[in-house]
């Protein structure tokens, strides 16, 4: 019943916008995802990570997101990815569990371990007409890498990103423009001609990783460049957060978990639908 990220990224590309992609962990940030969407009328991804996998189990959230997309966005196209896979096994597990695309990423290899794994996974998944995602460059973490970076060193190479795409089949591609993950210190100014010169050389969607943060204003010319998807995560964390922290500090004899975490998943909702607007897939469905 999950529509394949590929199908939705390439209407995007063809389309002139983008669609973001949200991390989900548990039912009141899901719902809240979901909910954004349907209220935006925008296609949908719902990224879940092999942590979260691990924290809720795959068959519990496949059947969590699986519900309340039938519930509730019937009319909405929804694929469920899993992210930042770093092995076969991850993959073989999420692609039983009935997840409809899948992410593979060997972006901390070599760039020959990166396209043989990469190039594994593609087969094995097209195998169950389930899409992939690779990724080539580097896109820092919050807490693993130094505040400087070398950006040079970590950015992705037009020529090799064409060649990877040759070698693994890749349906989408995750590139490294100067964006970071969280909330960490990205480039002081993305590499359009970079993102440009990859554009040129992979005709596919690319997704840009790390944009809880992603300055809107450049937005444009990231699509332009052909960013079809950006993922987002840490920015709804943190409205999670934020708004549980206020609630209890403000409704300090409220216990009833259904009234707390209501108010927090109406927060992300809000955050899910400013995202959707600024990326400009409201109302393409």
């Amino acid at each position: 019943m999950f529509t394949q990220a590929k199908k939705i990224l390439k209407g995007a590309k063809q389309g002139g916008y983008a669609v973001p992609a949200f991390s989900t962990s548990n039912l009141e940030i899901t719902q809240a995802i979901i909910r954004g969407a349907v209220k935006k009328k925008s296609p949908l991804i719902v990224l879940v990570s092999p942590r979260s996998i691990k924290y809720a189990g795959a068959a519990t959230i496949v059947a969590m997101v699986k519900s309340i997309t039938e519930e509730e966005a019937k009319n909405i196209p929804v694929a469920l990815l899993l992210d930042h896979g770093k092995n076969l096994k991850t993959v073989k597990e999420a692609i039983k569990a009935g997840f409809s695309s899948v992410m593979i990423d060997g972006s901390s290899l070599s760039f020959k371990k990166n396209a043989a794994l990469t190039k594994n996974v593609v087969r094995y998944a097209h195998r169950y007409k389930v899409d992939v995602q690779g990724e080539l460059g580097g896109v820092p973490y919050f807490k693993k890498n130094p505040e400087k970076v070398d950006w040079e060193k970590v950015m992705t190479d037009p020529d090799k990103a064409q060649e990877f795409v040759k070698i693994t089949g890749v349906d989408t591609l995750a590139v490294a423009i100067g964006n970071a993950h969280g909330f960490s210190k990205e480039r002081e100014n993305l590499d359009w001609n970079r993102l440009n010169e990859i554009h040129k050389k992979v005709n596919l969607p690319l997704v840009l990783h790390g944009a809880s943060d992603f300055k809107y204003k450049n937005a444009p010319r990231a699509i332009k460049g052909g960013v079809a998807c950006f993922n987002i995560d840490t920015a709804l964390k943190i409205a999670f957060f934020n708004s549980l922290k206020k609630f209890l500090k403000n409704n300090p004899k409220v216990y009833d978990p259904r009234e707390i975490l209501e108010f927090t998943s109406c927060a992300v909702q809000k955050v899910v639908e400013e995202k959707i607007e600024a990326f400009g897939s409201a109302g393409k469905i």
